[in-house]
């Protein structure tokens, strides 16, 4: 039975009548064939136990080698984790491998259904993409096993980012369909993704765990002259993008100047309360994607106050958003401080790109620069934290 599978696929007998395996490395087949002999299973200690153990498995496949087959599942699934499950799902589709396959795909549903989603996992690999052949297979999986959640709306999202970012070409709603359109998926799934600018965090969702939250608190340079709210300008706009994946939970906004009429010395009057609309829209469409209104109570003069956004949105790479701050009638007449403020996060000290080994630089920017940013901002930071 051996015999007559090395006559299989992709073996040839040449003139001298020797068997010439193609499919297969000459290390690979030497460890396979010393699991014939002595029922071992013996890796080279190289640092790439996942290649060989993939292609061991397929080995065992294809020469019907049930324990061995077996053996090299169970040690694979001690190194699956969200470093290698690209490597090793995109391997495991190469080489056919079926049991890896559906072990990977209960691995993404597993954290799909825990509210991860893997777009940002897919942002920082660059190197290490899906095919689409491969990317299509997961998908569709997913989508049978789970339906058309958001998180899974997210992956695909962050799939299409990365094959344009590739291709060297400006990401935009006509270059993700074109990528989409790779996939064979329904139609009304791929403009659903292509539309899609923004979505909310499950309350459930470990990307709201308070442990991980990022504060940016932008750098104070000068001030400027301050925001008096009038009946012709009861707003302030600000534009903001991201670099990856974020689930905005609050912002930072400076508070009220003490109105002249107030007497600083009676500390009875050195708090206020703020009622504030938070609106957010994206840039190109001008799509509001939350709208709500916030009270903010015993908020002191002079200082800043901070709006908890109701509904914890996540928002994407590669598009700008409008951060639109209204007041009602009761604030006319009163002034907020603005100030010359930092455009770009700094990277954390434990930030590392696992890709180029350097410090990711920012994840978030404001875009002052582009409107009015000698105007100076209320805004003076952001509370987040990155999508799992």
């Amino acid at each position: 039975m051996l015999y007559s599978k090395f006559l299989e696929g992709s073996s040839i007998i040449d003139a001298s009548n020797s068997i010439k395996i193609t499919d297969i490395s000459y290390d690979t087949f030497e460890t396979f064939l010393c699991y014939i002999y002595t029922g071992e299973l013996k890796l080279n200690d190289n640092g790439n136990e996942i290649n060989q153990l993939m292609e061991l498995s397929y080995c065992a496949q294809k020469y019907l080698i049930e324990d061995m087959r077996k053996q090299c599942l169970k040690l694979l699934n001690k190194f699956l984790n969200n470093d290698t499950i690209l490597i090793i799902i995109e391997k495991s589709f190469e080489l056919h491998l079926e049991d890896f396959l559906v072990t990977c795909v209960y691995y993404f549903a597993d954290s799909l259904e825990t509210n991860s989603s893997f777009s940002n996992l897919v942002l920082n690999k660059p190197k290490t993409q899906l095919s689409p052949s491969c990317f299509e297979f997961l998908v569709k999986n997913l989508i049978d096993y789970l339906g058309e959640r958001d998180n899974i709306l997210c992956l695909i999202k962050a799939w299409a980012f990365v094959q344009v970012q590739n291709d060297k070409v400006l990401i935009n709603d006509e270059s993700q369909a074109s990528k989409l359109r790779q996939l064979n998926l329904d139609n009304a799934l791929t403009e659903k993704v292509v539309e899609l600018k923004a979505t909310y965090a499950s309350d459930s969702s470990s990307t709201n765990n308070l442990a991980m939250l990022k504060s940016f608190h932008r750098s104070y340079y000068k001030p400027v002259s301050p925001l008096i709210i009038e009946r012709n300008q009861m707003h302030f706009n600000t534009f903001v993008s991201f670099k990856r994946f974020s689930v905005i939970n609050s912002l930072m906004v400076n508070s009220r100047l003490i109105p002249e009429q107030l007497d600083i010395c009676d500390m009875s009057n050195q708090t206020y309360t703020e009622i504030i609309n938070v609106e957010i829209l994206e840039k190109v469409t001008g799509k509001s994607i939350y709208n709500q209104q916030s009270t903010i109570e015993n908020v002191n003069f002079n200082a800043f106050f901070i709006i908890n956004l109701k509904e914890s949105l996540i928002l994407f790479p590669h598009y700008i958003y409008i951060v639109k701050l209204s007041w009602n009638t009761e604030a006319i007449g009163h002034e907020y401080p603005r100030c010359i403020f930092s455009l770009i996060e700094k990277g954390d000290d434990d930030d590392i790109d696992t890709n180029t080994n350097k410090h990711n630089l920012s994840n978030i920017q404001f875009h002052e620069h582009d409107y009015y940013w000698p105007l100076g901002s209320i805004i003076q930071g952001i509370t987040y934290n990155l999508v799992t």
